[in-house]
């Protein structure tokens, strides 16, 4: 896209028309939309990473150990409120897929 017209600015002109270019010359090269997807983790991946640690456990295990272990497993930082709550929500379930042992410390039921 070429800018015409009248422009008072010149210099933004100048920059807008720098940053247009890049954006071209980047293309497919720079962050598409597979990228974008990367960033974030699939939906459901974090309380299944949860189970997956607490299964292969050998007993009960704190939430700061649950934690680390799925960061872990995904290879990125998770938040820890995000761990308890799925650890708070899967205890209270109908069918309970985690048990609360005791302050902090869960294991699968």
């Amino acid at each position: 896209m070429r800018l015409t017209g009248a422009c008072s600015n010149q210099e933004i002109a100048d920059v807008l028309e720098a940053l247009l270019d890049r954006k071209r010359q980047l293309g497919s090269g720079g962050i598409g939309i597979d990228s974008k997807r990367m960033l974030r983790l699939p939906q459901g991946a974090i309380q299944a990473t949860v189970l997956q640690v607490l299964d292969t456990a050998a007993g009960a295990l704190r939430l700061g150990e649950i934690q680390s272990r799925v960061e872990q497993r995904l290879d990125r930082s998770v938040s820890r409120d995000t761990v308890s709550s799925f650890l708070s929500v899967a205890c209270r379930a109908h069918a309970p897929t985690v048990v609360r042992v005791g302050y902090g410390l869960y294991r699968m039921a």
